[in-house]
This record gives C-alpha cells, structure tokens and sequence, in this order.
C-alpha cells in the first residue's frame, strides 16, 4: 500500500496564505482599529504568526491587509472592496416589511484617490 498523497492545497502555498490572511483580517476587525504586526500576531492562535508573516502577508498582492504610512496595519482597499460588495447584496424578500431604511456612506482614501460606499 502506498502513502497517500498530500491534500492538493498543501502543494500550492497560495490558497493556505490567502486563508491566514483573512484570518489576520478578521482579528483586525475584531479589535477595532489599527495595530502594529507585533500586537496582530499576539492575537493569533490558529497558526504561528510571527511580525515578520504578518508584515509579509499586508505586503502580497491582493492581501486584505495593508500597512498605513504609520506603519500599523489596516483593511487593504481590496478588502473594503469585498465588504462592501457583501453588504449591498440585495436579498430577494418573499414576504415584504415594513421597515425605515438607512443610507450611510463610507469614504475610503488610498494616497489620492479617495473611495466612497453607499451602504443602503
């Protein structure tokens, strides 16, 4: 009988990286403001997160995090992006409500290019 063979993920990094950095993320979000890659990796308990991951993880490509110019560590573009897809999906409703709806907006500035969401 031969060994088995490793799971398909584990041949390519990519997919492992992208889960571990949304998982940054999460804990990110999680604690509510900007940090520092060494207090991030504190926090992480699922993998061994060392600063030096953390910072190489805001530094790929596509990462939802993303270091500001003070050097903590905040929601990339990308992300925003993502979120805000996510929450102006709109539901199909079989049984209507009555309800007040609420816009809100959330401006995003990335060097000079400045990103507003209308969350509805």
């Amino acid at each position: 009988m031969s060994p088995p063979e490793p799971p398909p993920q584990l041949a390519d990094p990519t997919p492992l990286l992208e889960d571990q950095s949304w998982h940054l993320l999460s804990l990110l979000l999680q604690i509510g403001h900007p940090v520092n890659a060494e207090y991030l990796s504190l926090r992480c308990r699922f993998f061994n997160a060392s600063p030096d991951f953390v910072r190489y993880v805001a530094s790929l490509p596509d990462s939802p995090l993303s270091v500001n110019s003070n050097g903590f560590l905040t929601p990339s573009v990308e992300a925003a992006f993502a979120m805000a897809r996510f929450f102006s999906f709109q539901f199909q409703n079989s049984t209507p409500f009555q309800s007040r709806k609420r816009k809100s907006i959330c401006s995003i500035t990335e060097g000079n290019t400045n990103f507003q969401f209308l969350f509805i």
